[in-house]
Order: structure tokens, then C-alpha cells, then sequence
């Protein structure tokens, strides 16, 4: 049986999505976050959060997700936000430049973590 490299977890509040990110974001599973993410930008939320708390690691695919969304959710009038990126996550948007281009926010439960 082949372990699932990254596992999303959906919660809807009001007028906010936010999708939990577990495990592995790279090539192989990109594809589950990207047909996520479509279906929920779709749907236009006004506010849709990804929470990276939880996400170990991430590739060139990885960014790639994050900027297509960033881009996705400008053109549909979805507000993005990147929560509680960890010190691997945080530095990697940091050497990319990502960290000036994305909507980064810390939240109180990054601080609690």
C-alpha cells in the first residue's frame, strides 16, 4: 500500500476556506491540491487561507501550486493567504522571493505549535 504523501483538510467558516496542507507537497502530489484548489477558487470564497503549519517539505512543483494560486485567486477575487509557514517553508519563500509576492500571515496557532 503506497502512503499518501500529502493529505489536505478542508474547513469552511463563514465567509473563509481554509485548506490544511499534511505531509509532502512535490510532483506526485501536486495534482490532488491543484484540483482542490480549483474547485474551491470555482466557488469563489471571498477568502480562502492554505495553511502550511503541517507542510515538511515542498518542491519546485510545490511553489509553482502557490504562485498559479496566488494568480488563480487574483483573477477571480479570491483573497489568498499563506498561514504559519514553518522554519523550512519560511525560508524557502524567503531564497525564492516568494515571501515578497505571496499574502504570508502567522496566526495565533502557529504561536501556540
Amino acid at each position: 500500500m503506497e502512503r499518501e504523501l500529502l493529505r489536505i483538510k478542508t474547513a469552511v467558516d463563514a465567509d473563509r476556506v481554509t485548506l490544511s496542507l499534511y505531509g509532502e507537497l512535490d510532483l506526485s502530489s501536486a495534482p490532488g491540491l491543484i484540483e482542490r484548489l480549483a474547485g474551491v477558487v470555482r466557488a469563489q470564497p471571498p477568502n480562502l487561507d492554505l495553511d502550511l503549519i503541517r507542510l515538511d517539505y515542498t518542491d519546485p512543483t510545490g511553489l509553482s501550486v502557490f504562485v498559479t494560486a496566488h494568480f488563480q485567486c487574483l483573477d477571480a477575487g479570491v483573497q489568498l493567504r499563506f498561514l504559519n509557514p514553518n522554519l523550512f517553508m519560511r525560508e524557502l519563500l524567503a531564497v525564492t522571493g516568494l515571501e515578497d509576492v505571496l499574502s504570508i500571515t502567522t496566526t495565533d496557532a502557529f504561536v501556540g505549535a
